[in-house]
């Protein structure tokens, strides 16, 4: 018979999982580092920087307040308060892909300014990203924001890269249950050493609020290196305070979830996205903001 330890486990069986496991971790990252310096466009790939959009499906158009500098620029229009957040992420468990970032906006007498920094990866393969972005709303009801986004790539041994990719995004109230977004990112058409192409993403997507306390939002995203994706998410606020949010989305295929909490001038979120062959992403993020006199 093979022997058992106290924990009811085979060793041999325990092992061989440590080393699968151990062997997926840095397989993935190696080819995102080989994918980053060779003939692909995986280098500055979307993401979702903070975990109530990534609970939401991620839905882009959807995203408010500081992080939407780096998601969509309308979203830090007509804003009553200076905020800030930081979140963190590890994709897939793998802290080599781990990605970091700080948002910041502050309205001003002629619109809004934001400011942020990311950072994604590790020392054999990081991007930085440094974005501000300047967004104004219009008669009350039309946001419309744009950013420039500055992009370092560093690969340890073959150097680094630098350059920049322009971001738009336009967001029309509808009344009081219904808005309309569009975002595009990438739209100067940036490429990594001119065989990588920084991703050109294009999203429209649509908030509905049936009720005071829910939010429904959907969003069809196009990246013209893929078909088309649909993504979609629900925000329910049962008490003032509290949120819960799920979200999923296709092409490829996720499930999300998460919650927000908030107090007195701060705030923190969490998301939990389930890939059906990379496995689980982990995000949370906490942001505070105050009151500015205009």
């Amino acid at each position: 018979m093979r022997r058992i330890d106290q924990s009811g486990t085979i060793p041999s069986c325990r092992t061989a999982r440590r080393l699968k496991h151990a062997a997926f971790r840095w397989t993935a990252a190696a080819c995102v580092w080989a994918a980053g310096f060779q003939h692909t466009s995986a280098a500055f790939e979307e993401l979702a920087h903070d975990a109530r959009t990534a609970s939401l499906g991620p839905v882009f158009t959807a995203s408010r307040g500081p992080e939407s500098v780096l998601l969509n620029p309308a979203g830090t229009a007509g804003l009553a308060s200076a905020s800030a957040c930081f979140s963190s992420a590890v994709p897939f468990g793998l802290k080599e892909l781990a990605v970091h970032s700080f948002c910041a906006a502050f309205p001003l007498r002629m619109g809004s300014l934001g400011l942020a920094l990311s950072t994604c990866g590790c020392s054999l393969y990081r991007e930085s990203t440094f974005a501000a972005a300047w967004s104004v709303r219009f008669d009350g009801r039309i946001d419309a924001g744009i950013a420039l986004r500055s992009l370092n790539l560093k690969i340890e041994r073959f150097g680094s890269w630098t350059g920049a990719a322009v971001d738009a995004a336009v967001r029309i109230s509808l009344g009081d249950r219904w808005s309309f977004g569009f975002s595009g990112t990438g739209l100067n058409q940036a490429a990594v050493e001119a065989y990588s192409p920084v991703p050109q993403v294009t999203r429209v997507g649509v908030l509905h609020v049936p009720a005071e306390n829910v939010v429904l939002a959907a969003e069809i995203e196009k990246d013209f290196r893929f078909p088309a994706a649909f993504h979609g998410g629900l925000e329910w606020t049962p008490f003032p305070g509290f949120s819960l949010r799920c979200g999923f989305g296709r092409s490829p295929a996720q499930f999300a979830c998460g919650f927000g909490l908030g107090w007195k001038g701060f705030g923190m979120d969490y998301a939990c996205t389930l890939h059906p062959v990379l496995g689980t992403t982990h995000q949370a993020t906490v942001r505070c903001f105050r009151n500015v006199r205009k």
